[in-house]
């Protein structure tokens, strides 16, 4: 609210005030409320409510009404009260709102809320309804900072609500760990893969007999993962996290010269806030700020004049000009804060697209329907001489083509079988591998395993806080072997 001398106040307080009352009436009706700001107001101790309410003569007709408790409240400011104070006392009054300055845990003296270069005030109050006041926990009047004149105001309340019982908690899976395949690590799993006790377990699996895909798949995976074990360090994959995290997010242009006067200006903020009525403080640190803003601006403008000149300069060559531009991109993005993405909306909106409903995918059920009219055409007793590869076993030579198609560096899905691990001991793996790929075939079982998968999700446009804003990347496991062999 604007102070009663500004140019800007050409209506007067009164119309303000009314407008605040009505507004106040209008909410009260459907509940309590809260009020909070910058009035411009002195109210020194002055009371919010009626006083003497209680030994008034009660009005036997009016049975609702309810009396004003004497609630008295403190105050460090002993101005006079002005127009302003005037207006809020008597909205306060009105409407039934009570002060918090002064009368709450946490600011019990009514601290000062508002410290310029003149002197300090409580100007800025928060305002709620009596029937509040039990519930509010405490009441706090922050620490004055180079911010702005004045200090924050926060209040807690105490309310009690119940958790709903059958929300779903969701648990994703830990990111699996890493193997690091140096040189080295590939030269020493290479000997391993073809040492003796390798060979026998592998031997031991091609005379073994499995009930089902999903187990033989599991004991290659296991031997496969001993013999990494011993050649490769293992890492432990964890959530990658900002190393500037809890750094102070600052400014390109914010020149060391510019850090030694915001220490300056910090230092004197907090003489201030121990010794409000100190002139000397406040005049100096009013006046170191006013030094920090003006170097503050003239370094912002000098870095955006030295970028232009960059750009200016770079106009034939593109690649200098693309390293600005994503330099000033990166900048922007570590300026914003590293906030946690909502993890339980992000796997509702995965799972409802993946849930695949025929009844209202049209795409899906046309697929679906063609597919049948092409198997009820497909008469397998009349297989011509051109299909009959299709059918055939998959042979050692195809194998060893899939393998060399695959490259090195790639991530691994939940088996932790890396391309490294399949292209450094084909020798040895050949044959498990043509027993594996060709009894899956026969079958017609495919491993749960390879149909897990995990999910990386690619921030592409707009808000990352909306799932519909990623692109979903798989990332597969070693049996996008046996999908080349029968793509």
């Amino acid at each position: 609210m604007s102070p009663e001398s500004s140019s800007t106040n050409t209506t007067g307080l009164e119309p303000i005030y009314d407008k605040l009352l009505a507004d106040v009436v209008k909410y009260s009706n459907l509940g309590h409320i809260i009020v909070q700001g910058d009035f411009n107001a002195y109210t020194n101790t002055k009371p919010d409510f009626v006083a003497f309410d209680n030994s008034c003569t009660s009005n036997q007709d009016d049975l609702q009404y309810i009396s004003d408790q004497n609630i008295p409240r403190n105050n460090l400011d002993t101005k006079l009260v002005n127009n302003s104070g005037k207006y809020l006392l008597n909205l306060c009054k009105e409407s039934s709102l009570r002060i918090l300055n002064g009368r709450t845990i946490g600011d019990l003296h009514g601290k000062h809320t508002c410290i310029t270069y003149n002197g300090c005030s409580v100007v800025d109050y928060m305002l709620v309804s009596k029937e509040l006041l039990h519930i509010v926990g405490y009441f706090e009047v922050h620490d004055f900072t180079s911010l702005s004149n004045h200090c924050i105001i926060s209040c807690s309340l105490l309310i009690g609500f119940i958790m709903p019982q059958n929300t779903p908690q969701y648990q994703l899976d830990p990111i699996p760990n890493k193997f690091i395949w140096t040189p080295e690590a590939i030269n020493l799993y290479t000997l391993n893969s073809n040492s003796i006790e390798s060979k026998n377990k592998f031997e031991q699996f091609l005379k073994s007999t499995f009930k089902d895909s999903e187990s033989a798949v599991n004991s290659f995976n296991n031997i496969l993962y001993e013999n990494a074990l011993k050649s490769a360090k293992l890492v432990k994959k964890v959530p990658v996290r900002n190393k500037n995290q809890n750094r102070s997010k600052r400014r390109p242009w914010y020149s060391e010269s510019c850090r030694e006067l915001g220490v300056t200006v910090k230092n004197y903020a907090k003489l201030v806030n121990k010794h409000p009525y100190n002139s000397e403080y406040r005049h100096k640190f009013y006046s170191f700020r006013s030094r920090l803003r003006r170097l503050c601006k003239y370094e912002e403008n000098k870095y955006k004049k030295d970028i232009f000149s960059e750009l200016y300069t770079c106009e034939k060559d593109p690649k200098m000009f693309w390293n600005i531009l994503n330099k000033l991109s990166r900048q922007k993005s570590n300026n914003k804060e590293n906030e946690s993405l909502p993890q339980e909306d992000f796997i509702q909106f995965y799972k409802k697209l993946n849930n695949c409903d025929i009844n209202h995918n049209s795409f899906h059920s046309k697929i679906i329907k063609d597919f049948d009219s092409l198997k009820e055409k497909f008469n397998l007793s009349h297989v011509t001489d051109d299909l009959t590869h299709l059918s055939s076993e998959i042979t050692i030579e195809e194998i060893v083509t899939a393998i060399r198609l695959i490259k090195n560096g790639k991530s691994t899905s939940a088996d932790m079988i890396s391309n490294e691990m399949l292209k450094n001991a084909i020798p040895i793996l050949i044959k498990p591998l043509h027993k594996l790929f060709n009894s899956i075939f026969e079958s017609g079982q495919f491993p749960r395993i390879w149909n897990e998968s995990l999910l990386v999700l690619l921030h592409k446009k707009g808000d990352k806080f909306d799932p519909g804003n990623y692109r979903g990347v798989d990332r597969t496991d070693s049996g996008k072997i046996f999908l080349i062999l029968t793509m």
